[in-house]
């Protein structure tokens, strides 16, 4: 049940993904680029698509409008490893990771100076390295930093995670379910996307303007777009609390589908006609 799709570059890939589909009474995907990879089997090309199951999520952010642009903000930064030399190594440019960590401390001292909070978080184990890299370099350039205005989340469950980014304002993040869980709390967010899925989500959420390729990415850059959101914040944080209400209800109807059909048993089913409750 919506579930996402890579690359499919190895006749050992497709054979191995086209027979867990071909045996499955029920398909759906999270995103248009997914059901394409797997458009061309006769038996999924009327499939559906419903968003990524996270947004069944339960969220008690706070539905106040935010402030001037005055306001100081409490921001997230949620890192990821990609392209770096040990953790996530790419052949395609060595230099990337460094180029990408460089922005975002940037953007993060930038921001502090401005008298903003900020907090990093992380959502894959190897991502936390990152993390407290960047951690210690902005505490080695701001030694004089008041105690709480740069702070680390670590060793969070899935609960905490979402309690910490309901209190933020902004987020920066990478790592699809950092901005997926981002916005299930409400909060508009910056993408450095490193993946289709990032960019996909994006896209459906209306929030193209502000993903960012993570292999293009300055400070420059990063800065223009942390200033857009900021700019458009209320806005945007109403537009995106209506696509998560949108994705949750085409999410209940499919789980009410499911369960239909487990306690129908009956042929294969190829289809079952949930993709006209997708979402854009």
């Amino acid at each position: 049940m919506s579930v996402g799709a890579g690359r499919l570059e190895t006749r050992t890939a497709r054979w191995l993904v086209r027979g867990a589909l071909r045996r499955a009474r029920y398909r759906s995907y999270r995103d248009p680029g997914t059901a394409e990879r797997v458009a061309g089997w006769s038996f999924t090309r009327h499939d559906a698509r419903v968003p990524d199951l996270a947004f069944s999520l339960r969220s008690a952010a706070a539905a106040a409008e935010p402030g001037g642009a005055s306001e100081r903000l409490d921001v997230g930064l949620g890192v990821i490893s990609f392209g770096h030399p040990e953790l996530w190594r790419l052949d395609e440019d060595e230099g990337m990771h460094a180029r990408y960590l460089d922005a975002l401390v940037a953007l993060a001292e930038q921001l502090l100076n401005a008298g903003h909070t900020l907090t990093w978080f992380a959502t894959g184990a190897q991502d936390r390295p990152v993390m407290e890299q960047a951690q210690a370099r902005l505490q080695a350039a701001m030694p004089e930093l008041p105690a709480g205005r740069l702070n680390v989340l670590r060793g969070h469950s899935v609960a905490g995670l979402l309690a910490a980014l309901e209190s933020m304002d902004v987020v920066v993040a990478s790592r699809l379910h950092s901005v997926i869980l981002a916005h299930l709390c409400g909060v508009p967010t910056v993408a450095v996307s490193f993946d289709r899925k990032v960019d996909a989500h994006m896209d459906m959420a209306g929030e193209g303007d502000v993903c960012l390729d993570i292999r293009r990415i300055d400070a420059r850059t990063l800065e223009a777009a942390f200033r857009r959101i900021c700019a458009t914040r209320a806005g945007r944080r109403r537009s995106i609390a209506a696509h998560v209400r949108t994705w949750r209800d085409a999410l209940d109807a499919q789980y009410g589908a499911v369960v239909d059909m487990i306690r129908k048993p009956g042929p294969e089913a190829a289809a079952v006609p949930l993709a006209q409750r997708e979402s854009r």
